[in-house]
C-alpha cells in the first residue's frame, strides 16, 4: 500500500453475554478471528487491537486504502462473517501514542 488511512473498528458481540458462554462453534470463530487480527498484526496493517475487559465491544486500529478496502477486510474476519461479531467502522486519526 502506498497511501493508506487509519480506521477504527469497534467489534460489538453479536448478542449479549456470548463472551461469556460460547458455543464449540463459536470459540472456534473466535479462535479464528484472533488469527486473522494477527494475520493483521504480522502484515503491519494493526496498530494496536483487544477486548474492553466488560465485553461491551473489542477495538481494532488499522491502516487500509480507503474506507471500502477497510470495510472489505473487517467483513473477512471470520467472527464478523459468522456473525458473532458486528462491526462499526470509522475513519481514525493518530493524534498521541503513548509508549
Amino acid at each position: 500500500m502506498s497511501e493508506t488511512s487509519t480506521f477504527i473498528a469497534l467489534l460489538r458481540p453479536g448478542r449479549d453475554g456470548v463472551l461469556k458462554g460460547l458455543s464449540e462453534a463459536e470459540e472456534d470463530l473466535y479462535g479464528q478471528h484472533f488469527t486473522y487480527i494477527d494475520n493483521l498484526h504480522e502484515d503491519q496493517a494493526l496498530i494496536l487491537a483487544g477486548p474492553c475487559t466488560d465485553g461491551a465491544f473489542n477495538v481494532v486500529v488499522f491502516e487500509a486504502e480507503d474506507l471500502a478496502h477497510a470495510e472489505r477486510m473487517m467483513d473477512a474476519d471470520p467472527a464478523v462473517a459468522g456473525g458473532l461479531l458486528s462491526v462499526e467502522l470509522h475513519p481514525f486519526r493518530l493524534a498521541l501514542l503513548g509508549g
